[in-house]
């Protein structure tokens, strides 16, 4: 499942490309530091860091290393981002199962 923040113009590249056939390993870890809504994102060559934070009293951080990926581009130094982490979980809940009937 791939997943990629991208400038809309046409001939620019993807600033972060990051794909995965199975996101069952990613959903968890992600699920692991979901307490708050929102999480900042910080990518960089060596992976993807997702930090989570409770008004600065608590925070947890999730670090997915960038050979976990199939694929794992940022063509800058570094690229921070903000996400709803529920809104991730759910549509990696929903379009990363395997349709396919006894497989897993």
């Amino acid at each position: 499942m791939p997943f990629s923040t991208q400038p809309e113009t046409g001939k620019e590249q993807n600033v972060l490309v990051a794909t995965l056939d199975n996101v069952r390993n990613l959903s968890n870890i992600l699920k692991a530091i979901h307490f708050k809504d929102h999480a900042t994102s910080f990518a960089t060559s060596n992976g993807l860091k997702v930090t989570v934070e409770n008004a600065k009293s608590l925070q947890a951080n999730a670090f997915i290393q960038a050979g976990i990926f199939q694929e794992f581009v940022v063509q800058e130094e570094s690229v921070m981002f903000r996400i709803n982490l529920s809104v991730l979980l759910d549509c990696l809940t929903i379009f990363g199962t395997n349709s396919l009937p006894g497989i897993a």
